[in-house]
């Protein structure tokens, strides 16, 4: 049952294992035929680990009669003991690898972020020990195992890179010490064991086709990641490209992934690809973020267009996960999407809302961040998740872009005109160079401008959303607009617009530890007199 949930939820989006192979040894397992390989019971106890982390607590009661948290403990424990048996610190092997590399990836949401980075760094050395990070082509290694071995690599490179991000450290990798390859664009029974040459990469969509995309994307955000960090000068052609030059090679690689495994399929029964779909948008989003960092644009200031357009990428990046997370169609990869919180994109959301007047788009925002803080406060599930170093930043931000919504709330409801006016010039939505996420979602869209109108007193409005047709004409012209007139500027601002402008910057700031965004931000409200 565990290995029937493992094929279906986990093999999918985390192609470190060779499905075939894999089901002969559990098939072993269950006749008792693989006592004393600790290096193979290491493995399936991670497979099965996986597999329950990738279930909801309703499924497992319903299917096991237990408690979710209690098989997780149970197979962490049994992992544990598992590793020690085989000795895995003194005799590293693929198989012990493999399961400690699965257990560390879909344990990101169970434990502590701080103990699966120091894991991963464990796991790194180890990898190395045993050559992983040089191809097994130049090494003159079956072209089976080399397959086998590039997916386990780019498997760890993807955890060094998540790990160290959330945390804000560097990378354990670093740039130019490994050569292996990316794993082909092959399905399972393209390869063996025995085989004598390589397999010869597929077009299209196959096994392997969602980790590669994964695996493409962390090839080019570990090398963005290293140059807006301290470890730049260990990459210094990467350190020496400019801010277009940046944009290029996201967008470049974001149009060669779509086009090449989504544009040319239907995605209305495929409930898989369609998530990948998702998922693309809100990591090309994401990318955008970053390349905005003041590393790779120097020291000029953001233009108000770059500021809407960030803004609403934030918000993208947000509305994804949203959809990701809630949609019951995604739900048996929900546990992906549940251990990849979006801390950065709501910090930028809320450090930009509250120097904006409040139109319907600043209320959609404030909904997206409130429910995600909510619901993630709410999800402990139980055990101790993260070390405080990326959500805890974020409590004082959301107190002040709160005071600032009722302060324009209060404004708008006094001013009926200047409501009147920025309910006719919010067309934010749809200037979204990611727009089509949201205007695929017209009657949500107009739910939110109604909620909008019934918290301003706006019940009896004429205004509409404007045609897309009219949005490029109109960018320009309602920006100025919003800069020139003060009937849409905030009256009474929370904070000065030289501190809400350097908290943006925080935000964007290179690998800002976000516990600095907290302490920032708690300073300038301080230095600022409450109106309340």
């Amino acid at each position: 049952m565990l290995w029937k949930i493992y094929r279906e939820n986990i093999d999918p989006v985390i192609k470190i294992l060779h499905v075939p192979t894999t089901e002969i040894l559990v098939r072993d397992a269950s006749n008792g035929l693989v006592q004393g390989d600790s290096s193979s019971s290491v493995l399936l106890v991670a497979i099965c680990y996986a597999a329950v982390t990738s279930m909801d607590d309703e499924e497992v009661t319903v299917q096991f009669g237990l408690q979710r948290l209690h098989m997780l403990s149970q197979y962490r424990l049994a992992l544990e003991q598992a590793l020690l048996e085989a000795n895995f610190l003194r005799k590293a092997d693929l198989a012990s690898l493999q399961g400690l590399v699965l257990f560390l990836t879909t344990a990101r949401g169970q434990e502590i972020s701080r103990m699966c980075w120091s894991l991963t760094g464990l796991v790194v050395r180890l990898a190395q020990s045993i050559q992983i990070h040089r191809d097994g082509v130049s090494l003159g290694i079956p072209p089976f195992e080399t397959e086998m071995r590039r997916r386990l690599w780019w498997t760890i490179c993807t955890l060094d890179l998540q790990f160290s991000e959330e945390l804000g450290m560097d990378l354990a990798i670093t740039p130019g010490s490994f050569d292996t390859e990316l794993p082909s664009n092959i399905n399972d029974f393209d390869i063996w064991r025995g085989m004598v040459a390589m397999p010869i990469p597929r077009l299209g969509q196959t096994d392997c086709t969602i980790a590669r995309i994964r695996y493409e994307f962390c090839a080019l955000w570990r090398r963005l990641y290293t140059s807006s960090s301290t470890m730049a000068s260990m990459s210094p052609a990467d350190d020496s490209l400019t801010l277009t030059e940046w944009e290029r090679l996201v967008v470049d690689l974001y149009r060669q992934m779509k086009g090449k495994f989504l544009d040319s399929y239907s995605l209305d029964q495929d409930h898989l690809f369609r998530m990948v779909a998702v998922v693309l948008r809100a990591i090309m989003a994401k990318m955008v973020l970053v390349v905005y960092r003041p590393k790779f644009r120097g020291t000029a200031a953001l233009s108000s267009e770059v500021r809407n357009n960030l803004w609403l990428v934030a918000i993208e990046i947000v509305e994804c996960h949203r959809n990701l997370d809630t949609s019951p169609e995604y739900r048996p990869w929900r546990w992906l999407f549940q251990s990849h919180m979006q801390w950065n994109a709501v910090a930028y959301i809320l450090g930009e809302s509250m120097s904006r007047p409040w139109t319907a788009i600043s209320e959609r925002a404030w909904e997206l961040a409130v429910r995600l803080l909510d619901g993630k406060t709410e999800e402990s599930d139980g055990i101790e998740t993260t070390d405080n170093a990326v959500k805890n930043p974020l409590p004082t931000l959301f107190m002040e872009t709160r005071k600032h919504r009722e302060a324009e709330i209060a404004r708008l409801r006094a001013d009926p005109e200047a409501a009147r006016l920025l309910d006719a010039e919010d067309d934010l939505a749809e200037r979204s160079i990611f727009s089509g996420f949201v205007r695929g979602k017209t009657q949500e869209l107009s739910q939110i401008h109604d909620r909008w109108r019934s918290l301003v007193g706006q019940k009896d409005h004429n205004s509409v959303l404007p045609s897309q047709t009219k949005v490029d004409s109109r960018m320009s012209a309602a920006v100025a607009s919003t800069e020139a007139t003060d009937l849409c500027s905030p009256v009474q601002p929370v904070l000065t617009p030289e501190q809400q402008a350097e908290i943006v910057e925080q935000v964007l700031a290179t690998n800002t530890d976000p516990s600095e965004i907290w302490q920032y931000v708690s300073a300038a409200s301080m230095r600022v007199e409450s109106p309340w």
